[in-house]
């Protein structure tokens, strides 16, 4: 649980973790670094909850493989005059809970969609599945 009232990053600690049970480390060297490099207010609790990004090191104080965001970060600072463009896309498939097996929201009961159709990369009120789940998550995501 994150303290209240912290949402400076120079006040947030370094962690470490067994990198070896997430298959990012050796067992012979296992310890794996977290450091917080971004602080945001929590879109979906709100104050006073925080989200902390973090990149993550070896023991050595080397970026892990998977330390995608430092990757990233050193490749905009290697282009740093140029103007990127980014576009975002809200992708994934939300799943029915009541099912006894995980089902595709919006599928009926242990049956399949119709062939593709309008609901495929929908747009429109009618089209879209889940809708108002979908909207309040891109909101949380600005």
């Amino acid at each position: 649980k994150i303290r209240p009232g912290i949402v400076d990053l120079d006040k947030l600690p370094e962690w470490n973790y067994d990198g070896s049970s997430t298959g990012q480390a050796p067992d012979t060297d296992s310890e794996v670094i977290v450091k917080p490099c971004r602080v945001y207010r929590d879109p979906y609790r709100r104050d006073p909850h925080i989200i902390v990004i973090c990149d993550t090191y070896d023991s050595k104080g080397k970026p892990l493989p998977t330390n995608t965001r430092y990757a990233c970060a050193a490749a905009m600072a290697k282009f740093s005059e140029q103007r990127p463009w980014f576009g975002l896309e809200q992708e994934y498939t939300l799943m029915r809970a009541d099912t006894q097996s995980p089902w595709p929201f919006g599928f009926p009961k242990g049956g399949y969609a119709a062939s593709q159709g309008p609901f495929y990369c929908g747009v429109g009120h009618g089209s879209v599945v889940g809708r108002e789940l979908v909207e309040a998550h891109y909101k949380c995501c600005l």
